[in-house]
């Protein structure tokens, strides 16, 4: 929680400097997560049908 306040500050200085690129940056890193988060979450659930069968 603290690494990602830390972040999140460190985005906000980003921004000022070269707004363009810090959010060019930030989409990436969020699609990043989020494929992440979707990745892990259809393990999970392959996982549990396996389980399941």
């Amino acid at each position: 929680m603290v690494i990602m306040h830390f972040r999140m500050k460190l985005l906000l200085v980003m921004c000022k400097q070269r707004r363009l690129m810090s959010y060019i940056d930030t989409h990436k890193l969020w699609v990043t997560w989020k494929k992440h988060q979707f990745y892990h979450f259809s393990f999970q659930s392959s996982r549990r049908i396996l389980v399941e069968d």
